[in-house]
């Protein structure tokens, strides 16, 4: 006896050998993007897609690398069934954006831009929404943050970052929190060393609590604006001295006044 799920299930078609594992990955996807896979479900195995596409081992196995490296499947070595749909993940878009500054399409200056809007715009939204639970989680990586201050300027790193991603997710603004994510991640990658050899360690982690604190209490009084303010005043006061004149110039311009 089938199920309607067993019924809903996408039936694949032969594709042109020509850079066939293209088609091979494009009919995939729009299996995922239309809902007839969903996080979870395995896709058949080689043998079968094979079978269905009408294509090689090779092609399959080159489309499902694809698919991995994109992170819409994972497959584990050896597994006898098919690969697995991954759930939505920000990594996804992460990486593409990584790509860009890769590239070089993308530069330090822009990204910091980036995370003013996206950062300060999630920072006003947790003010004005939150719940106590909401303010609950960022209070308590606040205080995770001032712990970490006396073990290490990694360890405090560590625990800015998971402030960050606190206030990104009490935004309940998901396209927030993956774009925070990447534009913190990368800027940091490219930054640390500068910001790490730049002045005492421990007189930029008390200045950095002393920031934090302060929109953090915006946070608490459901003060948007002033949150957003202070928010977006931090990310120029902490990288704007390793930008280039004009790109400060331009980052200036994103500040907004306090209260």
């Amino acid at each position: 006896m089938t199920s309607s799920r067993d019924e809903a299930r996408p039936q694949f078609t032969s594709v042109t050998p020509v850079r066939a594992y293209e088609s091979v990955v494009a009919q995939i996807e729009d299996a995922v993007f239309t809902g007839q896979l969903v996080p979870g479900d395995r896709l058949p195995s080689e043998r079968d897609l094979m079978a269905q596409f009408g294509v090689s081992r090779g092609t399959v196995r080159e489309a499902l690398r694809v698919l991995e490296s994109g992170g819409l499947i994972r497959s584990r070595p050896g597994d006898p069934g098919g690969a697995t749909v991954q759930a939505n993940s920000s990594a996804r878009l992460a990486k593409a954006l990584t790509t860009f500054v890769k590239l070089g399409q993308i530069g330090v200056g822009e990204l910091i831009e980036f995370r003013m809007v996206v950062e300060g715009s999630a920072v006003r939204l947790a003010a004005e929404l939150h719940d106590e639970a909401a303010l609950g989680a960022m209070e308590e990586a606040f205080a995770r943050m001032e712990e970490a201050a006396g073990v290490s300027y990694e360890a405090f790193s560590a625990a800015d970052v998971a402030f960050h991603l606190a206030v990104a997710s009490c935004s309940s603004n998901s396209l927030f929190s993956a774009c925070s994510e990447f534009a913190r991640d990368t800027v940091l990658a490219l930054t640390t060393e500068n910001l790490k050899e730049s002045g005492d360690p421990s007189e930029r982690i008390q200045e950095t609590l002393r920031r934090h604190g302060a929109y953090l209490q915006a946070i608490r009084d459901r003060d948007g604006r002033t949150a957003e303010a202070l928010a977006r005043q931090d990310l120029v006061d902490y990288y704007g001295p390793h930008l280039s004149p004009d790109e400060r110039a331009r980052i200036r311009l994103l500040l907004l006044p306090v209260g």
